[in-house]
């Protein structure tokens, strides 16, 4: 029975070793907030102008202008689709002429055994 005891601290030990070195930073990156106030973000991109379009997994695109998030998403289709487990927002991108064609595209994964892709248009600069 101590023989067991010993293994499992050893384990909990190594694996606690393992952990702490693996979410430590590189000594030149910085861990900055820039936005707060998120349910569950996935990912963020930007557009020509320098505007940041951040998706969250819950189905819904916001921009943050001045590490602000915008309360009214410009994308909700939180409605049509699911969002629990792996489920949800997936991705989000700009189309390389989204300045000019509004289009933007997104990933998500609806059901356990298939994907949805969409190609939506939006303004390129929304108020």
């Amino acid at each position: 029975m101590s023989k067991n005891i010993m293994l499992y601290l050893r384990l909990i030990i190594l694996l606690m070793l393992i952990c702490s070195k693996t979410q430590a930073q590189p000594s030149r990156f910085i861990d900055e907030t820039i936005s707060s106030n998120w349910k569950t973000p996935v990912g963020l991109t930007f557009d020509t102008n320098g505007r940041m379009y951040v998706w969250e997994k819950g189905e819904k695109v916001f921009i943050v202008e001045n590490n602000v998030k915008q309360e009214t998403p410009i994308i909700d289709i939180s409605e049509e689709v699911l969002d629990y487990g792996d489920h949800g927002l997936n991705g989000f991108a700009l189309d390389p002429d989204f300045q000019k064609n509004g289009y933007v595209y997104l990933m998500d994964g609806a059901l356990a055994v298939s994907s949805e892709k969409f190609a939506l248009t939006i303004a390129p600069n929304p108020t």
